[in-house]
Parts: C-alpha cells; structure tokens; sequence
C-alpha cells in the first residue's frame, strides 16, 4: 500500500492523535477519502464472527477505570511501528542523522558489528519505541551486533527508500509497505528470504496468522519478516443499540440490514450517525466491500482490465449513497460530524476498524473528562457474492545488493519474528499483532478485562484471520487507479450527489488507458 495516501495521511494528523495505530490499517493503501465528515480511516482492530448473543455478552464497558493493567500501560503505545503515526503537528520528529549518529555512539560504546533498520514516523514517541526495541535486541546480542534504527519522516520515506535500493546504499533492513512488494521485488530489489524463513523457529510461517503469511509472499517466494499488519472488521456501540431498543445484528446479516440499522441508529439532535460511508474510500476502505458485491477489485486477476462498470460495483457504491444522502445516516460533506467527535465520543454507532482498534478506544475513553459507553466488534455484513475482509501486511526485508545477508537476517528475523514482537508488544499495545502465540495476545490486550481479551483474541484469530480475512495484493498501477477511483468518488459522493453509474463507466475507461500502457 501506500500506505495511506500523503493526503490523506495528512487529514488524519488533524483528527487521529489518539488512533496512532492506524498505520498498519492505512500503510499501504494510496486511498483517497473525499467525504470531510467521514471518521472511517481514524480505526484500527480486526476481529472475528460471534452470534448477536455472544456479542452482546463480549460488550466491553469502557472506562477510566478498567483495569489495573490498563492503568500500567505504557502511554506511548499506541503508534504502530509500521505506519505514521497520527500526531499532532506540534510532534517534533528527530530527524534521521540524529536518531542514526546516537545509535552509533551506543554501538561504539557496547561493541559488535552495527546493523541498521529503517523506519519511518513524524512523532517523537516512534523514536523511543524503536529505541526501546533496540535495546531490547542489543541485550539479547550483546558484543556481536548492535542496532541503529534510522527514522525517516513519512512524506519523504519510499522516495529515499527507492534511492538507497536503487544506489545499492539501503540500510540492512528495511520496512517495505504492502504496495511495493510486488514492483520492488520484480525489479530485483529485495533479497528472495524463502530459505531463511522456511528453516527459522523464530520466523517460522506457521508462527504467524495466516493473512500475514500471505502478505510475506509474492510470486511462491517470501520477501520479509512481519513488520506490521492489520485487518478490517466492524465496532458497535451497543449502548445506542441499546436506547434504541435494537438487537445486535446477527453473523449472517445483509448489507440492506446495516443500512436499515444505520437509519434507526441515527439520531440528529443528538449528532449521532448510524455509521460512516466506507464505500467513499479509494483504496482499503472500499475494496471489501466492492469485493462481497462484485467479487474483484477494480480490475481483473490479470490488471489487465477495468471492471468497474458491472452492476454489482454499481449497487454496492449506490447503496452508500442512498445511506448518507437519502437516509442521512452516514456523514457527507453537507451534513458533516461534528468537530472532535466520532466512534469514542459515542457519535457513531457503527464503524469499520482494524484489528488494533480497541487500544485506541482505550486510550481516549481511559482520559479524565471522557465519556464511558459500552462497545463490541462484530463481523462486515455479507454482501451478494461474499462476506469477505480485508487484510493487509508490511515487511522486514533485506536489499538484494546487500553486502552481508547473513547478519543482516539476524536482524529481520528477530525484529519481524516472535522474539522481536514480543519486545514491540512489551513497549506497545497499539501495534497490530500478527503472531499466533496465546501468551503474546495475553499480553497485547492486557488493558483490556481478561474474559473481553480472551473473546477478542479468539474472535480475531479463528474467525476473522482464518475464515473471512484476506491479504490483499497490489498490483504495478494500483496508484495511478486509485487516483481515478478518488475523482470519481468525488463526483459520486460530493456536495451534490452525481449518477454512479456515469462515475464508473468514466472510471472504468481511464483505468483501462492506465492498464493498456504498463
């Protein structure tokens, strides 16, 4: 992905401080949101199925006071290692030379051979993260490696990234988003890591869920470690369930029942939306749910041509529509939410999120001032051909012009494997975990109540990264399509409604030039 588009990554800064952990959910998707009032992209968890009973029993009570635990956690945590962090303009982030020449007086000081690790994030607490980790690693390895993280800003990461690779100057590992994989291995950039990964017990495939399992690969061969990774499911607010004297929807549910929930959930005069239009998204936000109806996204297995024309992508964005405008379920540009409010001030009722979501919530309910309400997850809704949910994952990998493999992997296999993310998750709960072990999801969702972690964990596990949960795979000219899409999502779901059918048919053709010319 890339990531969240640099737009877009900028107009959530405004809005995200507390949903740091969206950079997994955005890294790698070049998406463009067009709807101002929308608070889609501020989410982060993916969980799994349970019965609208089960459900309703899962409800966490979200409080100041929840558990003691939740108390210990670490403040910081929140941020994602993978992808920029939410924060607000005035983080100041420590330039690049400055994190790399403190790392080097460390690694003089302690001795042993000096690895490097790129990254990225524009807040200060990403560098007291990787320097935690690091230390973590320098223990572990003392006297025969060292680590340097090296933290670059967001807006400047893969143009300096693709300089260092193409120059042969990369560091020795280094964060490859999800959108990238595919062009950046075809051209030989990244090292073939098959032979270590399959021999590791630290990198293991089987140690890892299996989306992330997928997102490793390309082409039958693996590129890297886990680095970040994140899926999509739905958070509801039960307490306006509740009000209304509504039952949670049941595992089976129908897009046509959200949209009737959306509409009973609404509630003007108390600036309450029913949901938030995932569907005005060019990228991760949409291709979900484009997928239950028309079962591709955008273009043909092949990238060879559009597909955006067909009735089902028409149905599936129309009913969007009608949701937000006719319905006024849903914000829009002309009936936007109002300032500093979303799903955790309990202004949505139902809201699509990644997999490390509930962090999120903790961190701004858990605030003095802030309102508790009672909160769960739940399945997409099922569309037409499907009821599937979108994954992504980034990597740890390893230039291809790399002048020692060996000790380089060293480092992507712990940093990106089981001994690595259990330092992540000691300095962090709000980074998506993508690892089986119990005791490390134990340990990851430690803030919240045993019994709702233990129900979470196992719904994110069984349900929705072994059943519903896909990886998704870019392809070369995913960019440029997403530019289209986000132009005619514009004209589908701006100030003025304009005709679906016309957007698409326009979109449909420009990506076909796009994809005749790679």
């Amino acid at each position: 992905m890339a990531r969240c588009s640099r737009r877009v990554l900028l107009q959530l800064a405004a809005t995200q401080a507390a949903a740091l952990g969206v950079l997994a959910a955005c890294g790698g998707s070049a998406g463009t949101s067009v709807t101002s009032g929308s608070v889609q992209a501020t989410l982060s968890t993916a969980a799994a199925t349970q019965t609208a009973a089960s459900s309703a029993a899962a409800s966490t009570a979200v409080s100041s006071t929840t558990t003691a635990s939740a108390a210990s956690t670490l403040a910081a945590s929140s941020a994602s290692t993978s992808t920029p962090s939410a924060s607000s303009a005035a983080s100041a982030a420590p330039t690049a030379s400055a994190t790399s020449a403190a790392a080097t007086t460390s690694a003089v000081k302690q001795g042993g051979k000096t690895l490097t690790l790129s990254g990225y994030g524009d807040a200060a607490d990403v560098t007291q993260r990787y320097n935690a980790v690091a230390a973590k690693f320098n223990e572990q390895f003392a006297g025969k490696y060292q680590l340097e993280p090296i933290i670059n800003p967001f807006a400047t990461y893969i143009d300096k990234t693709l300089t260092m690779l193409s120059s042969g100057t990369a560091p020795d590992v280094l964060n490859v988003w999800a959108q990238y994989k595919p062009s950046w291995a075809d051209k030989g950039l990244l090292l073939d890591l098959s032979g270590h990964i399959h021999s590791s017990t630290d990198a293991a495939p089987d140690l890892y869920l299996k989306p992330m399992v997928d997102a490793m690969q390309y082409k039958g061969k693996f590129w890297g470690t886990a680095q970040d990774f994140n899926g999509q499911l739905l958070f509801l607010n039960t307490d306006l369930f509740k009000a209304k004297g509504l039952d949670l929807p049941k595992d089976d549910w129908s897009y046509d029942d959200w949209r009737q929930l959306a509409k009973q959930l609404t509630d003007p005069t108390k600036h309450v939306f029913g949901g938030t239009n995932d569907a005005n998204e060019a990228g991760w936000q949409q291709f979900c749910i484009i997928y239950n109806y028309a079962k591709h996204y955008w273009v043909d297995d092949q990238a060879k041509k559009a597909l955006l024309s067909d009735q089902p992508t028409i149905d599936s964005l129309t009913l969007f529509q009608q949701a937000a405008y006719n319905d006024q379920s849903l914000p829009t540009p002309t009936n936007p939410m109002q300032p500093k409010t979303d799903f955790t001030t309990g202004n949505v009722a139902m809201v699509l999120g990644w997999g490390n979501y509930p962090y999120s919530i903790y961190q701004v309910t858990s605030k003095p001032g802030a309102t508790p309400f009672n909160w769960t997850w739940h399945t997409l809704p099922k569309g037409p051909q499907a009821q599937q949910h979108f994954t992504q994952g980034h990597l740890w990998s390893i230039a291809q012009s790399n002048t020692h493999p060996d000790d380089a992997w060293v480092l992507a296999e712990w940093v990106g494997g089981l001994q690595g993310w259990k330092a992540w998750t000691a300095v962090g709960k709000g980074q998506p975990l993508p690892m089986k072990d119990a005791a490390l999801w134990a340990e990851y969702l430690s803030f919240l109540p045993t019994d709702q972690a233990t129900k979470f964990r196992d719904f994110m596990i069984n349900t929705i990264y072994q059943q519903l949960a896909v990886n998704f795979e870019y392809w070369p000219t995913y960019d440029q399509c997403s530019k289209v899409m986000g132009t005619a999502l514009g004209q589908i779901y701006g100030k003025t409604p304009g005709s679906v059918s016309s957007a698409m048919t326009n979109a449909t053709q420009q990506m076909n030039a796009i994809l005749a010319g790679a």
